[in-house]
């Protein structure tokens, strides 16, 4: 055992003799989501500097110690040191425990495919040599890991044929096609009890799922135990579509087995930007689209409840996320819920609630920024309208499953009579696609309010100009600005949607806040 490899162990020892506490003023994700899904994160080398933190969850994933390099690196020896002390922690701390990954083409030794003089094995000495790592390694754990992932990411696209197809890795260059099968064949010999899982990236990629698809389908009609596929969730800021995911676990638990979101990090860089413009910190502007983000796919997975066992990050505070070296080495990304100091981000709040603004949510639980909390003035308040004003109430009743419909020749206006002279410091519009109500699917975002701008009043007549949205297509325009007294404020719709012609559009809510 090397040193790092010891100290790890020895540190994980100390810990498993203390259960993890738990801030008081902090709710736990564990808890929020008890009723829906698992809350699980990935550990790395480092993650018993997470400690507090790790009160959120209840699932954990070793992302890296499990694996052929790490559990057997030289022929026959098997270093279980790291493995053993994260589980006996895991089992102290009340969590379940994912094992990944047993077959995989990455971080897997050069030897596992050779013999002793360094050629190919043949077909049957690479098979034994497959069985003989599954069954040692989750016979070990038996009865102690709640699944596996048996095989990791073993479809690719085929630039030749294009295609996707099984990657042509070692295993399947010497066993052939059947490496999968043999693969989970040994897993549940192994291991009866434990649940059996198919991992990979990109898997809302149509072509790419429906490959996956057919795979385990595959597998199943074979007599093949498989229990689960997990969708690995390293996503970008924009990317994917709200739709893709919707259609990946729709397709996915059709087979009739369970959805997990694996390897959940959201980065705060498109895939094609290689810039490293945050590299002295991430804006409060792109850390509120993250939130928003989050919040999005949350209410998606919030929705397929019923089939999505389980949603692991893949870590815990942005600095020690893999991303910070991937697709950029040496760039800092942001993709967690917690900053490099452990702080709950905007995105965690996101988290705790999708259905709300993050800052409501925050500043409920006394995260506020120093000073008064912020109450919303306009709502339930009296409201007219220039156009459906039937409907006007539903912009200020609080509520995401109504809202206030129009259609008609722009501009046209909302006001809302706050009862007496307020100060007024920030505004917030939730529009089409911040409902809870139908679907958001590719090009959806066009048809949010494009442009708008908040006015104010004292007499109901007058009406002065204090900020205006350009260009938009955000579910959620959440802006503070410069304190202004006024007793009416009025939500003036310049632009309904980014489509020529299209002049129906939805405001869910329309909210002016003061500070109590």
């Amino acid at each position: 055992m090397n040193r790092a490899v010891a100290v790890f162990a020895v540190v994980l020892l100390l810990l498993v003799s203390t259960p993890i506490t738990r801030a008081e003023d902090m709710p736990m994700l564990k808890d929020v989501y008890a009723d829906y899904f698992k809350i699980g994160f990935a550990a790395n080398s480092a993650f018993w500097l997470d400690e507090d933190l790790l009160g959120h969850f209840n699932s954990v994933t070793s992302e890296n110690n499990m694996k052929w390099e790490a559990l057997q690196p030289r022929p026959g020896v098997f270093r279980f040191g790291s493995a053993d002390a994260l589980i006996d922690y895991a089992e102290k701390n009340g969590m379940e425990v994912i094992g990944h990954t047993l077959v995989w083409h990455s971080q897997t030794p050069d030897w596992v495919f050779e013999d002793d003089q360094g050629k190919p094995l043949t077909r049957e000495a690479l098979l034994e040599r497959m069985e003989n790592h599954i069954k040692t390694v989750m016979g070990r754990y038996k009865g102690r890991i709640k699944g596996w992932d048996v095989v990791n990411e073993a479809v690719e696209y085929n630039s030749e044929t294009g295609k996707w197809e099984l990657r042509d890795t070692k295993w399947r260059q010497i066993i052939g096609d059947d490496y999968i099968e043999y693969a989970f064949r040994f897993a549940h010999e192994a291991d009866p009890d434990a649940e059996l899982y198919y991992n990979d990236y990109n898997s809302t990629d149509p072509g790419k799922r429906d490959a996956i698809y057919a795979l385990v389908k595959s597998l199943l009609d074979k007599g093949i135990r498989v229990d689960g596929i997990g969708i690995q969730g390293h996503w970008e800021i924009d990317s994917p579509s709200e739709a893709r995911i919707r259609e990946a676990i729709e397709k996915y638990s059709s087979l009739g087995v369970k959805v997990h979101i694996t390897e959940l990090d959201v980065s705060v860089y498109s895939w094609n930007d290689r810039t490293d413009r945050y590299a002295t910190g991430l804006p409060e502007d792109m850390a509120a689209r993250q939130a928003e983000r989050y919040a999005s796919i949350f209410k998606i997975f919030r929705e397929y409840a019923s089939v999505i066992e389980r949603v692991t990050f893949w870590g815990v505070r942005d600095n020690n996320s893999w991303k910070n070296n991937f697709p950029v080495p040496g760039r800092k990304d942001y993709p967690l819920l917690f900053d490099k100091d452990g702080q709950p981000k905007p995105a965690f709040w996101a988290v705790l609630d999708p259905s709300r603004p993050w800052q409501e949510v925050r500043d409920e639980h006394g995260y506020a920024p120093a000073g008064p909390k912020w109450h919303n003035a306009a709502l339930n308040r009296p409201v007219t309208a220039s156009i459906a004003e039937d409907k006007a109430q539903r912009a200020v009743d609080g509520l995401d499953n109504t809202s206030w419909q129009v259609d008609g020749e722009p501009p046209y206006y909302l006001t809302v009579d706050l009862g007496q002279p307020t100060v007024i410091e920030r505004w917030v519009v939730k529009n089409t696609g911040a409902g809870v109500t139908g679907r958001t699917l590719p090009g959806d975002e066009l048809f949010n309010a494009r442009a708008y701008t908040l006015q104010v009043s004292q007499d109901g007549q007058s009406w002065t100009d204090v900020d205006e949205v350009k260009d938009n297509t955000a579910n959620i325009t959440d802006r503070t600005i410069e304190p202004v007294e006024a007793q009416y404020v009025r939500l003036v719709i310049l632009e309904p949607t980014s489509i020529s012609g299209n002049n129906r559009t939805s405001i869910v809510e329309f909210a002016v806040y003061t500070k109590e």
